[in-house]
């Protein structure tokens, strides 16, 4: 009889003992190949993750660990992983650090798949 409220966010963030982790879950066509092949077939990044990653980041944003980022939102498996590096990184970085590099030569065309947009929202889990 205990109330609930359940609340869509398939990507959070959340500042815990001055570590930032990143939570990333399947939601809808994705949620169901994860059920089927305990897998993500299709590797998507919300449009505004770079941007929200980085704000929340704030003056660590130069120790944030891109490929831990990546694979976290590239496997969804709901697990919190720690996403900042122990040191300062140098790294100019833009967006394009959240691509998969095994799909960094693979088109749309040479693939027979049309790119698909996902509109997710990004939490702040605190």
């Amino acid at each position: 009889g205990t109330q609930v409220n359940v609340i869509k966010e398939p990507i959070k963030l959340a500042w815990i003992d001055d570590m930032l982790y990143l939570e990333a879950h399947a939601e809808d066509e994705l949620a169901d190949s994860f059920e089927d092949i305990r897998a993500i077939q299709e590797y998507r990044v919300p449009d505004s993750l770079f941007a929200d990653v980085t704000s929340i980041a704030g003056e660590h944003k130069d120790r944030l660990d891109w490929n831990k980022i990546r694979t976290a939102v590239k496997t969804r498996n709901g697990m919190p992983v720690s996403i900042l590096k122990n040191h300062a990184n140098s790294d100019v970085l833009t967006e394009d650090v959240l691509k998969d590099p095994a799909e960094e030569n693979k088109t749309p065309e040479a693939s027979n798949e049309k790119p698909k947009k996902t509109f997710q929202s990004l939490g702040l889990n605190s």
